[in-house]
């Protein structure tokens, strides 16, 4: 431990950001653990070093072995990665990605890089991960492969073909994973906590010293625009025959029946289906200012549908405010495949919120409640059934 602290030192006088975050967190042994990582500590975390591992480590490679670890964290991995199915290749997306933002003096030997999977440098995690994705369904990579049967095994590590050994990330936050959602949420904010309050504190004694990817990671994440539609209102009016009524218990009132147990409390919710228009003529801000309306709509409780079209429909998928939105199609534009779509599941949705630049002709047939939603750059089509908005 007294070698773990005199490597910390170094560390905030070299990379204060990263430093700071190890000055937060607890640190202990563990040599059940093959290397190192970290976990919960209550609501915060904690360092965990595997002590044989630690002392086979070269100065600088303990130094970037910190900052590995310490990278997970700010980088969210623990807390902003759950839509990442597959937890084999979430692993080695998430250690590619922060191995990138390591000088390669301080990486230790056999760590998961983009060389030796053979995808490109300068991507995020979720680009990884879809790209190793795809390479498994393929088969097409040798050293992906040779990586899936090492862990299949329960090996920690694999050979590629010019004779590395690469060690395998085991990253298991079970801790997080099976914690109560009252618990993740708490995670969730103290993270984003506690990256803000070290950003803006080196930022002013250090300035240029925290990494970008940080940046922009903590601004997506702690910034929220505010809605540019009044969808808690537009949605209360507009819930049919849908709505679906569910009972939780509270606390803030008493049961009348049973004077010592908590009261109950009706919550409802409608389903709705949102459309998204995927044609070429639908701009890379305009897909980013519906899916900031798309947050503010999910935030209302309602449970949401997303169909993305162009000309036909392209994918459908339950709308999940944490995972990166794919848009495919990039064609023209037809509206009447989600209006017949919508026709169809009158009885399932409350409406339809159909997110578009508005630049086709009219569809035919159109029935229950629709809200034609046309982003900033563009101006409202009169000649669409139903409500119409435009964004500003």
């Amino acid at each position: 431990m007294k070698d773990v602290i005199s490597i910390s030192k170094k560390l905030i006088y070299t990379q204060p950001f990263y430093g700071s975050v190890l000055l937060a967190l607890q640190k202990e042994i563990n040599n059940s653990i093959p290397t190192a990582g970290v976990g919960l500590n209550g609501v915060n975390y904690k360092l965990y070093i595997n002590e044989n591992f630690w002392n086979s480590l070269s100065e600088d490679h303990k130094f970037g072995l910190l900052i590995h670890e310490l990278g997970h964290i700010v980088h969210f991995h623990l807390t902003e990665y759950k839509h990442l199915k597959d937890p084999e290749l979430a692993n080695i997306a998430k250690d590619i990605y922060i191995n990138q933002t390591i000088d390669e003096k301080y990486l230790p030997p056999g760590g998961c890089t983009w060389e030796k999977f053979n995808v490109p440098k300068g991507k995020d995690t979720n680009y990884y991960y879809k790209r190793l994705l795809q390479d498994k369904e393929d088969g097409d990579s040798k050293n992906l492969n040779e990586a899936l049967k090492a862990m299949s095994k329960g090996e920690g590590s694999f050979t590629t073909n010019d004779g590395q050994q690469v060690n395998l990330p085991n990253h298991e936050w079970e801790e997080i994973d099976s914690a109560s959602d009252a618990l993740k949420k708490i995670v969730q904010k103290n993270t984003i906590q506690l990256v803000k309050t070290i950003t803006e504190l080196v930022s002013k004694s250090s300035p240029g010293s925290v990494p970008g990817s940080v940046m922009e990671l903590l601004k997506s994440l702690s910034v929220i625009e505010p809605p540019k539609f009044n969808w808690r209102a537009y949605l209360k009016r507009f819930v049919g025959t849908s709505t679906k009524t569910w009972v939780t218990k509270t606390r803030r009132k008493k049961s009348k029946r049973f004077t010592q147990m908590p009261g109950l409390k009706e919550k409802t919710f409608s389903k709705i289906l949102v459309a998204i228009d995927s044609s070429l003529s639908v701009s890379k801000s305009d897909l980013i200012e519906f899916h900031k309306e798309l947050v503010h709509m999910y935030k209302t409780g309602n449970d949401i549908d997303i169909v993305v079209a162009d000309t036909e429909i392209r994918d459908q998928f339950k709308f999940n405010p944490r995972k990166p939105l794919e848009i495919k199609g990039r064609g023209g534009t037809i509206f009447q495949p989600v209006i017949d779509l919508y026709n169809k599941n009158l009885k399932k949705y409350s409406c339809l919120i159909y997110l578009t630049d508005g630049e086709a002709s009219t569809p035919v047939g159109c029935r229950g409640n629709i809200l034609w939603v046309h982003g900033t750059e563009h101006s409202i089509n009169e000649s669409l059934p139903g409500k119409k908005v435009k964004l500003n």
